[in-house]
């Protein structure tokens, strides 16, 4: 059961992303091609990492409230999103 649970969140996992990554992809152009007075700041990979650096605190707290189960979960969406922003953006 417990190899099931972890096969259907990595499976789950990637859907979510593509998806994610899809939607936030079209909510953007609606925004560009709005015309409303909104400028669009795209962060660079160093300002990245400064805002992640920022955010651990919280996350040990979200992961200290999932349990065991939970931080499997998270650890594997950890590892896709690092391997999404590499593909994306580079090592950098």
């Amino acid at each position: 059961m417990q190899e099931l649970v972890e096969e259907i969140a990595y499976e789950m996992n990637d859907f979510m992303m593509e998806t994610q990554e899809t939607v936030n992809e079209e909510r953007l152009q609606i925004i560009k091609d709005s015309g409303a007075d909104i400028e669009i700041i795209e962060l660079t990979p160093e300002e990245r990492e400064v805002f992640r650096e920022a955010a651990m605190p919280a996350r040990e707290v979200f992961r200290n409230s999932v349990g065991e189960k939970g931080n499997k979960i998270l650890d594997i969406m950890e590892e896709d999103s690092e391997k999404l922003l590499k593909e994306r953006y580079g090592d950098s």
